[in-house]
């Protein structure tokens, strides 16, 4: 089963830029993505690949692609009105994790829900169908927004999750090493989350075993005993290394061993600490100073008092830059 902690440490918490740079890229087999400025006409879009039978437009407020726009042997499928965050809020889900996040967070306006993100969910089947139809067919399937980062990417995950049987969290962790700029909004997040429970893959996910750690790897656990950038600043620490300091018997402070940089680094939580262990990794790659490797969620079962409970559990495994 898929959460949105876990979601969001697949994606990163950080929005991308509109500008972020990726290339088309068939994210499948027969289904590709890429920034609207790539597909704009009929020879840009068959640059990509001359396979492409179908087109999805998810931004008909910035695109303006309709039936006939690449001419003849090219179906396009409109996906009307359908609207992404507000700029406002878009441009706070683009700030690094910290106080000033939290303060533009707190300033931000009520929102009209004319401007609020739409509702993709009514229209995941109809868009798989397409896709389906010209994969069927022998053809491929382009699907793209404005920047591709939200609302595309909010029904090539539900086209992957129906297809292939996998979970939002797969299907992000598939996607993702191909198309870096995957990150759909919450209320996007919300409907995947809604529609893997209805297409039933919770219901049938295996219990997949850990990976263990890679080898020589530091081990961190984040509980919800600390602030999340308490554990930002340990993760750093380990990363960057510490230069020893001589004891300072007026402040009550023993001295500090030099500690070298770690090259890799796994960062775990449980239950309410999974959110503090995904600030730490997304803060410490967000500043250049690692990549992350590895994601792995999975439930565990702990004794609470005369009871079993299951507890969200999340390993993050960073290398250092």
């Amino acid at each position: 089963m898929s959460t949105f902690a876990g979601v969001r440490a697949a994606t990163g918490l950080v929005r991308p830029g509109h500008n972020h740079g990726c290339k088309p890229v068939e994210v499948i087999p027969g289904v590709w993505t890429a920034h609207f400025h790539d597909t704009e006409t009929r020879d840009t879009l068959k640059a990509i690949s001359e396979n492409i039978t179908v087109v999805v437009n998810a931004a008909t407020d910035k695109c303006a692609t309709k039936a006939g726009s690449y001419g003849d042997g090219v179906d396009v499928v409109v996906v009307e009105g359908l609207l992404d965050d507000p700029e406002a809020l878009k441009k706070l889900h683009a700030m690094p994790e910290g106080p000033e996040k939290e303060a533009a967070k707190a300033a931000l306006p009520v929102f009209e829900q004319c401007e609020c993100a739409g509702n993709a969910r009514k229209d995941f089947e109809r868009v798989n169908t397409a896709i389906d139809a010209a994969k069927s067919a022998g053809g491929s399937s382009m699907v793209y927004c404005y920047a591709s980062i939200s609302r595309s990417v909010a029904f090539l995950l539900a086209y992957m999750m129906k297809d292939q049987r996998i979970t939002l969290e797969n299907a992000i962790k598939q996607m993702r090493p191909k198309w870096d700029a995957t990150w759909p909004n919450d209320s996007f997040v919300k409907q995947l989350l809604e529609y893997e429970k209805e297409l039933g893959i919770s219901k049938e996910a295996v219990s997949v075993p850990i990976d263990p750690a890679p080898e020589g790897a530091v081990e961190m656990k984040v509980t919800a005993k600390k602030s999340s950038n308490f554990y930002v600043r340990a993760a750093t620490s380990f990363l960057k290394g510490m230069e020893a300091k001589p004891a300072n018997e007026a402040k009550g402070l023993e001295a500090l061993e030099a500690k070298a940089p770690v090259e890799a680094l796994r960062i775990s939580g449980l239950g309410e600490a999974v959110h503090a262990a995904v600030c730490a990794a997304t803060e410490v790659e967000a500043q250049g100073l690692c990549t992350i490797t590895r994601i792995q969620t999975a439930y565990i079962t702990m004794n609470d008092s005369s009871r079993a409970v299951s507890c969200a559990q999340i390993l993050i495994d960073v290398k250092r830059k």
